[in-house]
């Protein structure tokens, strides 16, 4: 157990009831079969530690399966279960032609299987760790005038029109994806990556930090047994994302979400919008602090309960 953390690297909630909007038509389909059937529980789970790139990380593969095996202790079928990585328990690369292989089309492909046939009473979950990032927002949307978002394996592709990478995966992209759920499904995504606050833009938030904005990244894990941690950021620097240009162009607008009747749909992130999440080593074992948190206070309240 943690002792005591950084802000930075404690868990912001998000919770939203009641949003129904048009998503997109090219990853979600209606039910395949208008048969009622049983409520279900299914997962999609992505670790990506971008071996052999600039900035490569640790612990992403290992908190992908470490959440594989808790979702099964709480009623999960392995069959229902797809984990994404780049490479595998022993760090040997993945098959970069499998449909599991984490890169943007994949990921949002594969978000399709997990909500496309999605039902009142369904139970799913959305797991990413690996990098967070901002870029300009064009919609108009965000209060400081930056989207967040996931960056998949592919996030070096560019688009040379905007100079930004072309491969990133908004909240925007997100929320309308998420948006198509019909009432009665329980949505949870746990964003285990740098700026991941607002990555489902919703309205309502209980944030456990301590309010302050900081960017400051995470010094240490306060936990006097925790001698060995090694700490690094899950976050991809700006100056690669979204050139000085883009920057001078974030205007700070925002637009209020309109809400209807529709699913839950909860965010658990690893941080605020202006903070960093961090890819740490505890006692040899490289994982996510949040995801290193949320399965101690599990099995706190596991030993506690029974």
């Amino acid at each position: 157990m943690l002792a005591q953390t950084d802000p930075s690297t404690e868990a912001t909630v998000r919770v939203k009831k009641g949003v129904c909007c048009t998503g997109d038509k090219l990853l979600i389909t209606p039910p395949s079969n208008p048969i009622a059937r049983a409520p279900r529980k299914r997962a999609l789970l992505v670790g990506i530690n971008y071996k052999g790139q600039t900035y490569p990380l640790k612990g992403c593969v290992n908190d992908c399966f470490a959440w594989s095996r808790q979702l099964v202790n709480f009623g999960f079928s392995g069959g229902e279960i797809r984990c994404m990585t780049d490479v595998d328990l022993n760090d040997n690369y993945t098959d970069t032609t499998s449909p599991l292989y984490p890169k943007k089309s994949n990921i949002l492909r594969q978000l399709g299987w997990l909500c496309g046939d999605a039902r009142a009473g369904d139970v799913l979950v959305f797991f990413f760790a690996g990098h967070g990032t901002q870029r300009t927002d064009y919609q108009g949307d965000e209060v400081d005038g930056l989207d967040e978002c996931l960056a998949p394996v592919d996030w070096q592709d560019m688009n040379w029109r905007k100079l930004t990478p072309s491969k990133l995966i908004s909240d925007d992209k997100l929320t309308r994806i998420v948006n198509t759920l019909p009432a009665g499904v329980n949505f949870t995504m746990i964003a285990d990556c740098c700026h991941s606050g607002t990555m489902l833009d919703f309205d309502f938030i209980i944030d456990s930090g301590d309010g302050q904005p900081s960017t400051t990244p995470n010094s240490a894990l306060k936990d006097p047994l925790a001698r060995n941690v090694q700490m690094k950021n899950r976050r991809l620097p700006l100056s690669f994302v979204m050139p000085l240009w883009n920057k001078l162009l974030c205007r700070g607008k925002f637009k209020k979400h309109t809400q209807t009747s529709g699913p839950s749909v909860f965010l658990i992130a690893g941080c605020r919008d202006e903070q960093v999440s961090a890819d740490f080593t505890l006692n040899g074992v490289s994982q996510g602090c949040l995801s290193h948190c949320l399965h101690s206070a599990i099995q706190h309240t596991l030993t506690h309960t029974h």
